[in-house]
């Protein structure tokens, strides 16, 4: 063997060495640092809504509001709505929301003006949606929530906080511009869940 071929060998099993070294080092690299989880997609709380769901908002004031699902149809869902105010006077209004939604309800028929409501839906531009968690001391419970901020041309800017943890349409909290509007204070979820 000359001192040729042999410099060439050696060189070649050193090559080869380092080859394998790198590829073991990457297949390390990559089991000790695990892939980033994929990103959440947007689950409709509505989508599932059943029959007795129950979800009270709360404001700062103390106002809540008691959305119930009085019926559930395949493709909307009929809801109460109990205003109780800060001086204790209630009152309840029922509609058929359909269940297509995004941080807001779409009034099918019912108490409230249809034409207003498609309105608001038509209005809110969103600006951005994140995954965010959020924490509601109240409840001492944490929620993996889609934060949905945008702006309404008639009305204010608004974030949602939208889950599927929640039953009827997922809103855990609201904000305006200035400040919470509303958070959840209690929910429950119908027969079967």
């Amino acid at each position: 063997m000359s001192e040729g071929s042999g410099k060439a060998a050696l060189f070649g099993v050193a090559l080869a060495a380092l080859a394998v070294g790198a590829g073991v080092g990457w297949i390390a690299g990559r089991a000790t640092i695990p892939p980033p989880p994929p990103p959440p997609s947007y689950v409709n709380p509505l989508e599932n809504a059943a029959k007795d769901e129950v979800l009270v908002l709360a404001g700062p004031d103390g106002a809540t509001q008691a959305y119930r699902v009085m019926d559930a149809f395949a493709d909307s869902v009929l809801l109460s709505v109990e205003d109780i105010s800060t001086a204790g006077t209630t009152s309840t209004r029922q509609f058929r929301a359909a269940r297509a939604f995004f941080a807001a309800l779409v009034v099918l028929e019912g108490d409230i003006d249809p034409e207003v409501a498609q309105a608001t839906v038509r209005d809110f531009i969103v600006e951005r949606a994140v995954a965010e968690d959020l924490l509601v001391e109240s409840i001492g419970r944490t929620f993996h929530c889609w934060k949905v901020t945008g702006r309404y041309r008639t009305l204010e800017e608004r974030t949602y906080w939208i889950t599927d943890e929640l039953p009827v349409h997922g809103i855990a909290r609201i904000d305006g511009s200035r400040g919470k509007r509303y958070e959840v204070r209690s929910f429950s979820f119908g027969k079967g869940k």
